[in-house]
């Protein structure tokens, strides 16, 4: 998942992991909704899928509603979409009809949070792991969907077999809670790289060998050429929301806690370090010092601490020349973005660097997923539709694309081609289902998926795959981690300032607030997980 091409530093964790704040469902959520309640049907146990029949019992189905939330904008032709969905579920899942509530990202989290949290009546849930998805299913806001306990009966295995004959294993090894699983991830890629993507027009323009970038240092030799050559473009381009300037390799620090615990995969795997360990800290100050050497010779845009330009704006608009970037299958072509410049090219497009190997951890295997909502009146229906959204090649395309003729136009069998403001085009497509189901757009190679599966297949494993660190026993010192990171962050990323002494000051206040304990707690809390699971 990632959200296009976005990244964090060294000093920012990587993004693999974002922060675990405070504002988490309450224990409310164990009571909001009658989960104990019988399904709309007696159960059956049955393979979803695009050829069997329905059976008898599915057939008994009586009418229900099923409620899918997401991020994205509204839709003006929603309601077009979700009739042709019932259309194309009638024969699987019987008359059931689904509701498309797409939230706008600004607010998703928050919204979603608050309906969980008060019982409001919600069936499938966008839950990847930076939505605080764990905090959400310790404190009861989800039902485990392995759970032979529930009144439903074991919602995966009863209704959930064509998700089980499609996705990696890996993935379901991942949205765990003390043996319980509780959202389905999204198949798709499960690993990310991470590296750089330079405008192609540029690279070409000047001769740049970029083949060689393994890390920020590498890009210095280039800064002056454009600096000089392209006065409309900025060398290296900052703000304190999306920093293109903002990236270090994560050089074997893999986070549990957000930016401020971490074992050291180079080093000893089973101790957990913190942000003020030697090691750590050492390199984090490295690029935070780089960064403030490019401002102070002019790389950097001088408004990078005040700007409220974006980046996808400012990409869009042709006045930045690289980007950091996750690396997997098709990046080059998701990076493609419309020019607005007014002039040169219709399309900016990109050569991507890979300078960090795919791995595999628990924060990329649950970037993107689902999970069920405890109050959803009809569990077993919604599980029944996020089955089909695996196995159903058409109903995932709807929801992904619309409708043929109206939102879309087929190029061959398996590639289409956006119609412009059609009313319609959520960018869910890597959200939801299987992804390995959707149309190719007409810019994508046609064996973008086959590459896929490759790279599953071949991305480095992390031995903790499955740990989730509970943040609760430590809430206190958490809340005021998060206060004091985002007291230094932005001016931080920015280069505006000579590094050295906000960090130690920075770093003073951590350790008064209590990040040792934060990460005594993650070594506790992964000494018993690797216990409890054979590590």
């Amino acid at each position: 998942m990632t959200k296009k091409g976005k990244v964090s530093t060294l000093s920012l964790a990587v993004l693999m992991a974002t922060s675990l704040s405070l504002a988490a469902c309450s224990n409310n959520a164990n009571n909001g909704g009658d989960n104990s309640a019988a399904p709309s049907s007696p159960a059956t146990s049955s393979q979803s899928n695009s050829t069997t029949e329905a059976t008898p019992a599915v057939k008994d189905l009586q009418p229900y509603e099923v409620s899918i939330y997401m991020p994205g904008s509204p839709q003006k032709d929603q309601s077009a979409v979700e009739q042709n969905i019932a259309e194309l579920l009638k024969d699987k899942v019987p008359n059931t009809t689904v509701k498309l509530n797409y939230v706008d990202w600004g607010a998703y989290q928050q919204k979603t949070n608050l309906m969980l949290q008060t019982g409001e009546p919600m069936d499938l849930v966008f839950a990847p792991e930076w939505y605080q998805f764990f905090s959400n299913a310790v404190k009861g806001a989800f039902l485990a969907l392995n759970d032979d306990g529930l009144p439903q009966g074991n919602l995966l295995e009863q209704y959930g077999q064509g998700i089980k004959s499609v996705i990696d294993p890996l993935y379901l090894e991942a949205p765990i809670v003390d043996s319980k699983l509780y959202a389905i991830p999204t198949n798709k890629e499960i690993a990310q790289g991470r590296g750089f993507a330079f405008r192609k027009d540029i690279i070409e323009k000047y001769g740049f060998d970029v083949s060689g970038v393994k890390e920020l240092k590498d890009i210095e030799p280039f800064l002056q050429t454009i600096k000089e050559k392209e006065p409309n473009i900025y060398p290296v381009y900052a703000n304190k929301q999306d920093s293109a300037a903002d990236w270090q390799p994560d050089y074997g620090y893999q986070p549990l806690f957000s930016n401020g615990a971490f074992i050291n995969r180079n080093g000893d795997a089973n101790k957990v370090i913190s942000t003020t360990d030697a090691g750590y800290a050492a390199k984090e100050l490295e690029g935070y010092k780089l960064l403030n050497e490019w401002y102070k010779k002019g790389y950097v845009n001088k408004t990078a601490a005040t700007t409220q330009e974006k980046i996808a704006d400012v990409e869009a608009a042709g006045k930045i020349w690289w980007v950091p970037t996750t690396t997997a299958p098709g990046r080059a072509e998701a990076q493609r973005i419309k020019n607005t410049s007014g002039q040169g090219p219709e399309f900016w497009d990109w050569i991507v660097v890979n300078s960090q190997n795919p791995l595999v951890t628990t924060p990329m295997a649950t970037g993107s997923q689902f999970a069920i909502a405890r109050a959803s009146k009809d569990p077993v229906r919604a599980m029944m539709v996020l089955n089909e959204l695996y196995v159903n090649k058409d109903l995932l395309n709807t929801v992904v694309f619309g409708l043929e003729g109206k939102h879309y136009n087929k190029v061959s069998d398996n590639k289409i081609s956006l119609i412009p403001d059609s009313g319609y085009s959520p960018g869910n497509g890597w959200i939801i289902g299987n992804q390995l189901n959707n149309y190719l757009l007409d810019n994508e190679k046609d064996d973008k998926y086959e590459e896929y599966v490759t790279f599953n297949k071949t991305a480095e494993r992390s031995p903790l795959l499955g740990f989730n660190f509970n943040p609760d026993p430590v809430k206190t010192q958490v809340a005021a981690f998060n206060t004091i990171w985002d007291e230094y962050k932005d001016i931080l990323r920015t280069g505006a300032v000579d590094p050295g002494p906000i960090v130690q000051k920075r770093n003073g206040k951590l350790e008064k607030a209590g990040l040792q304990q934060i990460a005594d707690e993650v070594q506790k809390q992964l000494d018993a997980w690797k216990v409890a699971n054979g590590k």
